[in-house]
């Protein structure tokens, strides 16, 4: 549905029509769709492996970046240069020394992580040691477990056909067990454990990125989820069957020892914003800046495929850099423009949330206009989205400012950006920096965090126009 905005009061007509006017001069023309197209398939490249946060690749598009701003005569923020880096802890499973192995009068059976078991759920992305007998805990009811003593003991617990897994696992930590199984019962109708689970564990053996200092709760007692056939397999070798209509007695005993060992590689690695800043023009409009904002990260290989970040977020990226020659090539604006690219969007808008806390600004400096460019290559060629969305207390009439700039641009549809607002890197940062400010994208694609994200199905037509509008936007409240 499109949105009518009213014009910003902070324009007046007479200035909005030259900005109009100027949109179809010479100048915006600098932003061209065939270096767009470059940019994109730099950042795409394969030997940049998706750019995920943390990665060499990232380093890469990082260097790339810099150069850029380098070339353009983009001054460096910081004193130490153009990189600030993100404090980051990073882990993943060690496949080598991780297994669950059982041990019994009929020999050794060791199981593979990721294949013959899942982990329960990504927070259980910690190390752990347990070792102990395995007996039957049945459905795991408070009635199975009362008169059995646990203490020391692996269980395996059967799940109904309506799970209620997490009262059981209390019950078993209170209980003192020392780790737990879960298999499915017999009348189990749920989705089979390796779609529900094993997500997890392809992630886990990727790696996770969380702030330095994020350390996941790890669960109260260790826990594996074991798909049916690996249980019938455990059946098999161990001698002890489940009758087919019900799951092995409470109380019964496997003849086995169970030993699970999880261990992690552990690292800090280095993960860069990039900021750039035009001084601008006027000393009187020294302490008022424009903060221009695209992440640069991608989702990365997940399971041994690229995932690319054309559209999500190169084409953002690239416009970014676009602008930046623009405005560079123009002199400037009256105010100093910022450019930021930041890392860790999938965490948190982890980038967005270091700026706040090392802008590298002087005192009396402070931020006027937030713009941030998202995924702008994709959805409908004649449509555009911007936030905040109505709903949001950051709604300021900037946002109907930018619809006339659009409008200009070939873009006679703009739409509520509702669904990217609440996970976007404008939101963090107006809400930090108490500045208004206006999420631009083009809308959202089945594409985007896909393996098919790439640059031949980016639009960049459209993200020409789209850096164009936005553009005009930074000259009206720039000067």
């Amino acid at each position: 549905m499109s949105v009518i905005y009213n014009h910003s009061p902070m324009l007046s007509p007479l200035l909005v029509a030259c900005i109009l006017a100027a949109s179809h001069s010479s100048e915006p023309q600098t932003i061209r769709e065939a270096a767009l197209r470059a940019d994109v398939n730099f950042l795409c490249d394969p030997l940049l492996e998706g750019r995920a946060t943390p990665s060499r690749g990232l380093r890469t598009a990082a260097a790339f970046i810099r150069a850029r701003f380098e070339r353009l005569g983009i001054a460096a923020l910081h004193e130490d240069g153009y990189e600030d880096p993100i404090p980051l802890a990073y882990r993943r499973i060690d496949p080598k020394r991780t297994h669950l192995v059982l041990e019994g009068q009929a020999g050794r059976l060791e199981l593979t992580f990721g294949e013959d078991y899942f982990p329960e759920r990504l927070s259980h992305l910690v190390p752990w040691s347990a070792t102990g007998p395995l007996i039957s805990v049945g459905t795991g009811q408070s009635p199975e477990i009362a008169p059995l003593d646990l203490v020391g003991k692996w269980v395996v617990l059967f799940e109904h056909e309506s799970p209620r897994l997490r009262p059981a696992l209390q019950r078993l930590a209170a209980a003192g067990a020392a780790g737990a199984i879960v298999a499915p019962g017999p009348h189990y109708a749920g989705d089979t454990f390796a779609d529900r689970f094993g997500d997890g564990a392809r992630k886990m053996l990727d790696g996770i990125t969380t702030r330095l200092g994020g350390e996941p709760r790890g669960p109260d007692l260790p826990l594996v989820a074991l798909p049916r056939t690996t249980w019938e397999r455990i059946e098999a070798w161990s001698g002890v069957h489940s009758p087919a209509d019900e799951p092995t007695e409470a109380g019964t005993s496997y003849g086995v020892v169970v030993h699970d060992r999880r261990t992690l590689v552990e690292e800090v690695p280095v993960a860069p914003n990039l900021v750039g800043f035009l001084p601008g023009t006027d000393p009187t409009l020294a302490g008022e800046l424009l903060l221009v904002v695209a992440h640069y990260d991608g989702p990365g290989t997940l399971g041994g495929r690229l995932y690319p970040g054309a559209n999500d977020n190169a084409s953002g990226t690239a416009a970014l850099l676009a602008l930046a020659e623009a405005l560079a090539k123009r002199g400037g604006l009256s105010r100093g423009v910022l450019f930021l690219a930041t890392a860790g969007s999938g965490q948190g808008s982890l980038g967005a949330r270091r700026f706040l806390t090392h802008t590298g600004l002087e005192e009396g400096q402070r931020v006027v206009l937030v713009v941030e460019l998202e995924s702008l290559g994709g959805g409908p060629p004649d449509a555009i989205r911007v936030g905040p969305p109505l709903t949001s207390t950051w709604r300021t009439p900037l946002v109907g400012s930018f619809a006339e700039f659009a409008a200009a641009q070939g873009f006679p549809v703009v739409q509520e950006a509702d669904r990217t607002w609440p996970r976007s890197e404008a939101r963090v940062l107006t809400q930090g920096l108490e500045a208004p400010s206006i999420l631009i994208t083009g809308g959202p694609t089945h594409r985007e965090r896909t393996p098919e994200d790439r640059p031949h199905l980016v639009q960049y037509g459209k993200v020409a126009r789209a850096s164009r509008a936005a553009l005009a936007l930074l000259r009206a409240y720039g000067d």
